[in-house]
């Protein structure tokens, strides 16, 4: 499971309804399918394992209900944090969560034909430490949105909101996690524009600033496509246009340079030079001596 999650925590609000409501006759109706995972519980230690089955199974029924298939793999997401969530609370080892979570979805697909098709190898404690900062975030916005207090004062959901953003924006600024911090900033937004319409509080809290989104992974890949289109380019004018002869036979051009260089000084050494229309060119007669004039 990667980061992408942080982008869907807006929406495990709805996720958690149906999983904390499920009524007792459908708790009931999933007994048989969960029997041969409640007889062995011992291997899932803390939890109660026929309540937590039996919840699991009625709530992959509804998923499975959806045609949207984005709204199943979110609340396969959700479902796999609620566990986790179970087993932090009871100091539960997250191996027995991975364990148990294949556990169901294999038994589920056996029967029904559906399984959560998402990786969860890479869920961690730092990540489900983000999620629930992420979901308390939200719970105290849907608070403040309508009006309500939070320890008494009118203003302190929104304070809340503003301590919990605050504490992401250094890492968001030093390229953190890129989805978390568009996330945040799609909360910012909300938070704000709700802000501006407060006349009780928009005086008293400071609204929240947008943090730096950028990922130095993807900076990294752009500047290496880069690279290679240049490369690319040179190879092509190297192939197949004449900017290959040129860079093969440097020494081919600059000899032909000097030989128009030396044509041109030969050509101007034996023109005759005229002064006012006369050849100024001079003939000499050398003396020649002959022992035969002697």
């Amino acid at each position: 499971m990667d980061e992408s999650i942080y982008n869907e925590v807006s929406s495990f609000k709805e996720y958690e309804s149906i999983l904390s409501n499920i009524s007792p006759d459908d708790m009931a109706s999933e007994t048989e399918l969960c029997r041969d995972i409640i007889r062995d519980s011992v291997k899932y230690r803390n939890y109660n394992v026929q309540l937590v089955c039996q919840s699991v199974m009625n709530y992959l029924n509804k998923l499975k209900d959806n045609v949207d298939d984005s709204y199943k793999v979110k609340g396969c997401k959700y479902l796999y944090y609620a566990l986790y969530d179970m087993a932090e609370k009871k100091n539960t080892p997250k191996e027995i969560t991975y364990m148990l979570y294949n556990v169901f979805m294999e038994k589920y697909d056996s029967n029904k034909g559906y399984k959560c098709d998402i990786n969860i190898e890479s869920f961690n404690l730092d990540i489900f430490e983000t999620l629930k900062n992420l979901l308390s975030l939200y719970d105290y916005f849907f608070k403040y949105e309508k009006g309500n207090q939070c320890n008494n004062k009118t203003c302190n959901c929104a304070e809340e909101c503003v301590k919990i953003y605050n504490k992401y924006v250094e890492k968001c600024n030093n390229h953190y996690s890129s989805s978390l911090c568009t996330e945040l900033n799609k909360f910012a937004e909300k938070f704000n524009n709700h802000l501006k319409q407060d006349k009780v509080c928009k005086d008293n809290i400071k609204k929240l600033d947008t943090l730096n989104c950028y990922n130095l992974k993807i900076i990294i890949l752009i500047a290496i496509i880069l690279i290679f289109v240049i490369s690319f380019s040179f190879f092509i004018l190297y192939k197949f246009t004449p900017f290959r002869s040129k860079l093969n036979n440097p020494r081919r051009t600059k000899t032909k340079m000097y030989n128009n260089f030396d044509q041109k000084l030969d050509h101007m050494q034996n023109t005759p030079k005229y002064v006012k229309g006369k050849s100024i060119n001079k003939s000499y007669n050398l003396s020649y001596y002959s022992e035969d004039y002697t």
